[in-house]
């Protein structure tokens, strides 16, 4: 089996372990049997971003993608986010309502925030 698009032609196999490893998961190859249940808050959401990575996008859009986890973990998502967006060349848009988290890394990355407040 082999896989479509920019990477047509390699095995599935390393092209995952490929996008295990710029995602952030260490060491890549540890992480394919694993079911959810399996891995931190972290690792969940390294594991859907490889996901987003295999379609070699040029906009990756993550709804409140640091809600569930930890503050400490929050900033590593957020900065693995922004270090992909610039790696890969494309647009990032991270939607998400709490901003205290978010506000310390995105202005120092050159990020528009946009208010997008509904009131009635």
């Amino acid at each position: 089996m082999s896989t479509a698009g920019k990477s047509a032609g390699q095995p599935v196999t390393r092209r995952f372990g490929t996008l295990q490893a710029r995602a952030g998961l260490r060491p890549p190859g540890q992480f394919a049997g694993q079911y959810p249940h399996q891995l931190s808050g972290g690792e969940q959401q390294r594991v859907v971003i490889a996901g987003a990575l295999a379609l070699d996008p040029s906009v990756l859009v993550a709804d409140e993608p640091v809600s569930s986890l930890d503050a400490s973990v929050r900033g590593e998502i957020l900065r693995l986010l922004l270090d992909l967006r610039d790696q890969q060349s494309m647009s990032a848009v991270i939607i998400s309502h709490d901003l205290s988290v978010e506000l310390p890394v995105l202005p120092a990355r050159g990020t528009n925030l946009a208010d997008m407040t509904v009131r009635p």
